[in-house]
């Protein structure tokens, strides 16, 4: 009498886990603390009331249902009533509701809004949560956002923990639009802190991205090569940066993942190089985060291993070089982006 039992115990088991598949983590959902969401309420409210403020809105979300429940992160937007805003309100809105106006919250993100105006790109900033450096100076992003969103055909700027982007105007291209280029490389500061790297974005389907950043001080000196030799040159300079970059795919867990490989002038015209890109995707599943952190590590390992050394880190991004200044490649960039893990390479410049 008992084999019923049994079976309908088994079935109440797949029903059960049925459902808990198609309503995922729901049974894990409870309302924020009331009093967070108060406070968060009100800062909204204080900030609205800025002078200089459209709107101003505040959420409290959990930051991880399954892992991380009960850790809330309290997301405070503010949408600034002009391109003003930009010089205007970060200190306000920090006073107003900084980090330490919230108890309890795990995380304070602020994010500021700002729109556009003659010659000046719309902006968003999502750092103003982020601690304020020792010296209690301004975030040196405000700055670099400040002359990023001037730059000519800019349609936007965002700025986060990854460093500044830039969506450009112009439709997808093969390269860098020349005058774009000479304009951020000309930016005072381009190359350190904020403006290590520049990321420049094309819009459209066919959309592309490209990392602009100063060669970092150990990159090995240009090679030259007779006219006669160039293109020999520069088509080994490509296949070394292809094949760098789909060794950093094999050993990132992609190994189908495809280089973009162009040739195009050197920043300061005196010849010619090899640069590419490469992205492993994000990971799908519960162990996401887990699994791009191996992959990260697992081409920086394997780079040094090649004989590379990290030279520089700067706004979530690690620049790479030849210990040795070793031919074939003067350096190499890796970071992590929402969409997944980006890879760069450049060659020598082949005079």
């Amino acid at each position: 009498m008992r084999r019923p039992t049994t079976r309908l115990t088994a079935i109440l088991l797949v029903l059960s886990s049925i459902a808990l598949g198609v309503t995922g983590c729901s049974w894990l959902r409870s309302d924020p603390p009331e009093a967070l969401q108060k406070q968060a309420e009100a800062a909204a409210l204080a900030l609205g009331s800025l002078d200089g403020v459209a709107a101003a809105r505040g959420e409290v979300q959990d930051r991880d249902l399954m892992d991380h429940h009960g850790d809330w992160i309290v997301s405070i937007v503010v949408d600034a009533a002009d391109s003003d805003g930009l010089t205007r309100l970060p200190a306000a809105v920090r006073a107003t509701a900084g980090p330490a106006t919230f108890s309890g919250a795990y995380r304070v993100d602020i994010t500021l809004t700002v729109p556009g105006g003659p010659g000046i790109a719309p902006v968003t900033v999502t750092t103003l949560g982020d601690p304020l450096p020792a010296d209690g100076s301004p975030p040196d992003e405000l700055a670099a956002t400040e002359l990023l969103r001037r730059l000519p055909l800019a349609a936007a700027v965002s700025t986060d923990s990854f460093g500044p982007t830039v969506t450009l105007t112009e439709p997808a291209a093969a390269a860098v639009p020349a005058d774009v280029e000479a304009a951020v490389r000309a930016l005072p500061g381009f190359g350190i802190g904020a403006l290590a790297a520049v990321t420049l974005l094309w819009p459209g389907d066919d959309g592309r991205s490209v990392q602009l950043s100063a060669p970092p001080a150990s990159a090995s000196p240009a090679p030259t090569a007779a006219p006669a030799d160039r293109d020999a040159a520069l088509a080994a300079a490509s296949a070394a940066v292809t094949a760098f970059l789909a060794q950093a795919g094999v050993d990132g867990g992609h190994a189908d993942a495809a280089p973009a490989v162009t040739v195009a002038e050197c920043s300061d015209g005196a010849g010619q190089r090899a640069s590419g890109t490469v992205l492993l995707p994000v990971w799908e599943g519960e162990a996401a985060d887990d699994a791009d952190t191996v992959a990260f590590d697992a081409v920086t390992g394997a780079w040094l291993t090649a004989g590379l050394q990290r030279v520089e880190r700067a706004s979530g991004l690690d620049i790479w070089a030849p210990a040795t200044g070793g031919p074939g490649l003067e350096r190499a960039t890796i970071r992590g982006l929402p969409d997944g893990i980006r890879v760069t390479a450049e060659s020598p410049c082949v005079q």
